[in-house]
Parts: C-alpha cells; structure tokens; sequence
C-alpha cells in the first residue's frame, strides 16, 4: 500500500486542483500542419509516432495573414 501512496505523490507533484470547478468541454488550440494516417491505431494515443509534417498544409499555414 506504501508503493501505491508514494505512486500517488510522484504523479501529482505539481498538479494543482480547483475544487467545484469543472469545464464539459477540453479547449486545445492548434496549427493544422500535420498529417496523420486516415484509419487510426487501433491501440495508444498515435501522437508522436504517426503523425507527420505535411509540407503542403506548413506552406498554406504559413502564407496565411
């Protein structure tokens, strides 16, 4: 039970709650630069190991005003 505490402890380090207060929704702003597989892993997040640098989509990012 010692471990599972001290687990605990090092996860939260620096993680800082708010009590009663929640959101419904997650806000993530980000460039739309990078190209990914059209299906999915069916396991893990796929961030970094299956997305990629899309050439075309950097160039009209960067031309944009």
């Amino acid at each position: 039970m010692s471990r599972v505490h001290a687990l605990d402890r090092v996860l939260l380090h620096g993680w800082y709650g708010i009590p009663q207060w929640h959101m419904s929704a997650n806000r993530i702003a980000y460039w739309n630069r990078f190209g990914h597989p059209e299906t999915p892993q069916k396991y893990g997040l796929g961030f970094p190991d299956t997305w990629w640098m899309d050439a075309s989509k950097d160039s009209a990012l960067k031309a944009a005003p």
